[in-house]
């Protein structure tokens, strides 16, 4: 694989996990709607104007598991924004790598240079 294709692949994983953000921002909006159709229904039920009680706990029952599920959701963000981190110490050792291979390089070309201007002279 080519440092391109390398490259390329860095770039698309790192705006894959850029993406982290919006989704924290909608499963902070979904918690709020939970949070708040479950204090409805505590109110409603508080004030009996709610008429099944079974319907009630249904309701209930769903919005404990919509905020269990949105809890797991937020920790497997934060999973993969520690995988972002790593990933963007990844790239940067990366980048300094291939600066110093460039360095390198250049060096070389330069003592081989002086090498094949005394062999030359040599001749």
């Amino acid at each position: 694989m080519g440092t391109r294709d390398s490259v390329e692949i860095w770039e698309k994983t790192l705006a894959a996990l850029r993406s982290i953000a919006t989704c924290k921002d909608k499963l902070d909006e979904a918690e709020k709607m939970v949070n708040h159709l479950t204090a409805e229904i505590a109110e409603s039920s508080r004030r009996g104007i709610l008429n099944n009680p079974a319907d009630v706990y249904d309701q209930l029952c769903t919005l404990a598991r919509l905020s269990t599920t949105i809890g797991d959701l937020r920790r497997g963000l934060g999973e993969l924004e520690s995988l972002e981190k790593k990933l963007h110490a990844i790239q940067k050792r990366i980048e300094m790598d291939f600066m110093i291979m460039e360095q390198i390089r250049e060096q070389l070309k330069k003592k081989f240079k002086i090498i094949a201007d005394k062999s030359s002279e040599i001749k």
